[in-house]
């Protein structure tokens, strides 16, 4: 495993007041994570992130436990806390399964559904349309767009669970946005048509909508898997560490 932390040093950043430096330290690592910034197989090393966010090693350690529990990190008996790689058979199996479940979700949605849910779920596609979201922003927007609709569902298990998918996607749908930002409306556009039809009560129809959208969906994320995976392994095979340091090295200036 490669140490990616072992060189170019510079000065901490204070973090900022407003955030506990657990918060800090939480969300800056987590921005890293799912912008790419550090690959899969990044060794998180605790007293080089500390240093360079300017905090001590407490809430780091907590931070990593956080980040390990939310998926984005696992635990090495080794080499301690890692970045996470993104396999190709999990993110296939989470959307055959959320292509098996929504549908059920939606059917039973569509008989449940007030007004007042319909246009929380239309509010939450409305701002994750504006320019300045970014991308970690309109996956979260969407991870709630999707949980007032499921919820309506009043099956607790299955609206908990498909959360829960949606959490797990969420990373991989970042990161394909960054390759394919116009994407965004598109999903925008599929997600606002099955507004509309369950505004008619067919929770059949919007079940099969979202099938054909999470199917789409899957295609796209696939093809940026691949890339990605080509350009990680690219990028370790040239790393230099001496002579382009550490990937946290502007860490504290995020």
């Amino acid at each position: 495993m490669t140490d990616v932390f072992a060189t170019g040093r510079t000065s901490p950043s204070p973090a900022p007041w407003r955030q506990t430096a657990q918060e800090y330290a939480q969300e800056t690592l987590r921005q890293a994570i799912l912008d790419g910034s550090l690959p899969g197989g990044t060794r998180l090393v605790q007293s080089e992130i500390a240093y360079r966010l300017g905090v001590s090693t407490t809430p780091v350690r907590e931070a990593l436990r956080q980040l390990a529990a939310d998926g984005l990190v696992n635990f090495d008996a080794h080499v301690g806390a890692v970045v996470r790689r993104l396999e190709k058979d999990e993110l296939v199996e989470v959307y055959d399964l959320l292509m098996a479940l929504c549908p059920l979700a939606l059917e039973r949605a569509a008989a449940h559904l007030t007004a007042e849910e319909l246009d929380q779920a239309m509010g939450y596609l409305k701002r994750s349309a504006s320019t300045d979201i970014d991308a970690p922003a309109w996956a979260n927007l969407h991870v709630e767009f999707h949980a007032v609709l499921e919820q309506a569902s009043r099956a607790p298990t299955l609206s908990s669970i498909l959360r829960n998918l949606h959490e797990s996607a969420a990373i991989h749908v970042i990161r394909a946005l960054k390759t394919s930002p116009f994407r965004r409306d598109i999903m925008n556009r599929e997600h606002e048509e099955i507004i509309e039809v369950l505004r008619t009560g067919d929770g059949k129809r919007a079940g099969e909508m979202m099938v054909t959208h999470l199917s789409e969906t899957l295609r796209l994320l696939l093809e940026s898997f691949e890339a990605e995976r080509r350009e990680e392994e690219d990028s370790w095979s040239e790393l230099d560490l001496d002579r382009r340091g550490s990937p946290l090295a502007d860490l504290g200036e995020r």
